[in-house]
C-alpha cells in the first residue's frame, strides 16, 4: 500500500529471487516492473528472516559490520533496517534530474522499467547496546516489545555437534532499537548430558511467549520464555525414530506445538507446558508396503481453521512409491477428518492455503 501527499493506492506484486537480485512483477498481469540488485537478504532453505511491514512492504534487520571473507566470525556492533520499497530511485524523483526526494515527484510511486541498487534501501542504522555473535534467527514484529532474536544456534537442518550457544533478544521498538533486552548462554549438557548432539530452533510462538529447541538425534523438544530466555519445560518423550531426518517440521498454533516427520505421526503438545496432548499416525493400510515405519512419511504440513493438513511423500522417492499416499486432514483434537490420495514432493511448489 502506497501513501503519500500526492498518491494513495494498493499494488499486488510477485517477487522472484535469483542470487542477490530480486525481480518484481505485476501480480495481475505478470508484467515485469523493476529489479533490485545487491539485495542483502538471502532466500531459500536457509534464508534471512524478514517480516511484512504495516503497508505490506518487506522489512529485514541486517547485522553489521560483515566479517572479512575467509576470516573467523567477528561480533556485530550495529543493525540496519532494510526496506526495498524505500529505495528513492523507485519514486518519480529519479525520473526528473535534480528533483528533491521530498518534493512532488518524490512523493509519487514510479517503479516502472527500472533496475535499482538495494544498497539504497537502508532506512535506519542503530548501534547495538552490546556486541552480538551469530545470525538473525527470528523477527518478532507482533510481540511487545517488537524484537529480533539473534543466536549462534542454527535455525534448523544442521547436524553439527555443539557444546554451547548464545541467544540474544534485541529490541525493535521506536526509540529503543538495538537495546539487548536479554542474553543467555546455554550448554549442551543442559539438554542432553554428555553432549555429542546437535540442537536447532523449533518454533517461535508470539501468542504464547514461547520458543522451542529441537534435537534431531533424540527427537525431543524443549520450551523457553521469549521474555527472558528461561527454560519452561522439557525434554519431551522421544518421537518416532525416523523423525531424526531433515524432513521433520514443527509449527505453533492455537496454544499448541505440532510436529510431523518421516515417522508419519503428527504429535501435538501444549506449547506452554510441553505436555503431549495426542498423536495421530497416518497409517499405511497395506501390509509390508511402507519403506519407513508402517506410516506414510511426511512431506509438509499446513494449518488453518483449527485443522492440520498433512502432505505425505519423500525427499528422494524411489519406485515403487507408497500406494495410497494421502493428503490428510486432522482437527486440533487429533481426529482424522478425511484423507485423499495425493503424493507430495519436497522439491515441488509447497502448498498454500487461502480464503475459501
Amino acid at each position: 500500500r502506497y501513501d503519500s501527499m500526492n498518491q494513495h493506492g494498493g499494488y499486488a506484486y510477485l517477487w522472484q529471487a535469483e542470487g542477490s537480485t530480486w525481480m518484481c512483477y505485476d501480480a495481475w498481469t505478470g508484467r515485469w516492473l523493476f529489479n533490485v540488485t545487491n539485495v542483502p537478504v538471502s532466500t531459500g532453505l536457509f534464508g534471512t528472516p524478514w517480516i511484512w511491514g504495516p503497508k505490506g512492504e518487506i522489512i529485514a534487520p541486517i547485522l553489521g559490520p560483515p566479517s572479512p571473507p575467509f576470516a573467523p566470525p567477528s561480533p556485530y556492533t550495529y543493525m540496519r533496517i532494510w526496506n526495498p520499497m524505500a529505495i528513492p530511485e523507485l519514486t518519480g524523483a529519479a525520473d526528473i534530474p535534480g528533483a528533491p526526494l521530498n518534493g512532488t515527484a518524490g512523493q509519487m510511486w514510479r517503479p516502472y522499467n527500472k533496475v535499482v541498487d538495494g544498497n539504497h534501501g537502508y532506512v535506519k542504522n542503530v548501534t547495538l547496546s552490546e556486541p552480538v555473535m551469530g545470525s538473525v534467527a527470528a523477527v518478532l514484529d507482533n510481540y511487545n516489545p517488537r524484537r529480533v532474536i539473534v543466536s549462534t544456534l542454527s535455525g534448523g537442518l544442521t547436524y553439527t555437534p555443539i557444546t554451547e550457544f548464545t541467544v540474544y533478544c534485541i529490541s525493535l521498538e521506536d526509540g529503543q532499537e538495538g537495546q539487548v533486552l536479554w542474553k543467555r548462554t546455554y550448554t549442551v549438557d543442559e539438554f542432553v548430558p554428555g553432549g555429542g548432539i546437535s540442537l536447532n530452533f523449533g518454533v517461535f510462538s508470539l501468542e504464547d511467549g514461547v520458543f522451542t529447541i529441537w534435537c534431531p538425534q533424540t527427537r525431543q523438544h524443549w520450551g523457553f520464555s521469549l521474555d527472558n530466555g528461561q527454560k519452561l519445560w522439557g525434554p519431551t518423550e522421544p518421537q518416532g525414530s525416523w523423525d531424526f531426518t531433515v524432513a521433520t517440521e514443527h509449527a505453533a498454533a492455537y496454544g499448541r506445538l505440532f510436529s510431523f516427520g518421516m515417522a508419519g505421526i503428527l504429535y501435538c503438545y501444549d506449547i506452554k507446558t510441553g505436555e503431549l496432548l495426542w498423536k495421530c499416525p497416518v497409517k499405511v493400510p497395506y501390509l509390508s508396503e511402507s519403506k519407513w515405519s508402517g506410516n506414510y512419511p511426511a512431506c509438509t504440513m499446513r494449518i488453518a481453521d483449527e485443522k492440520i493438513y498433512l502432505f505425505t511423500g519423500e525427499h528422494s522417492p524411489d519406485d515403487p512409491k507408497e500406494r495410497g499416499s494421502p493428503l490428510a486432514c486432522v482437527d486440533i483434537n487429533g481426529n482424522m477428518l478425511w484423507r485423499i490420495p495425493f503424493y507430495a514432493s519436497h522439491w515441488a511448489a509447497h502448498p498454500a492455503i487461502a480464503d475459501g
